[in-house]
């Protein structure tokens, strides 16, 4: 299923700046993240590769921002999940 608009809401909670992806009701989850269907996780470096394959050599390196830009979110939001928890 698409992401759309409705399910971004969710994902607003952790303050994204860019906003919703401009492949927003564009493309499946499937079409860049293949191991869902098997029921496995990608690799970041087989999602980075599907990014060139699919564009240029530039997107490698914003998948590398991306992931970047992910994790310190993530480490911004784990003493917020552990407060959450006790």
């Amino acid at each position: 299923m698409p992401w759309s608009k409705s399910s971004f809401k969710e994902k607003e909670a952790l303050a994204l700046k860019n906003g919703p992806s401009n492949k927003l009701d564009v493309v499946e989850c499937v079409d860049c993240h293949r191991g869902i269907l098997a029921k496995k996780k990608d690799t970041f470096e087989a999602l980075k590769k599907r990014c060139v394959e699919c564009h240029d050599q530039s997107y490698g390196e914003m998948a590398i921002r991306w992931k970047a830009t992910s994790e310190e979110l993530l480490k911004k939001l784990e003493p917020k999940m552990a407060s959450v928890k006790e």
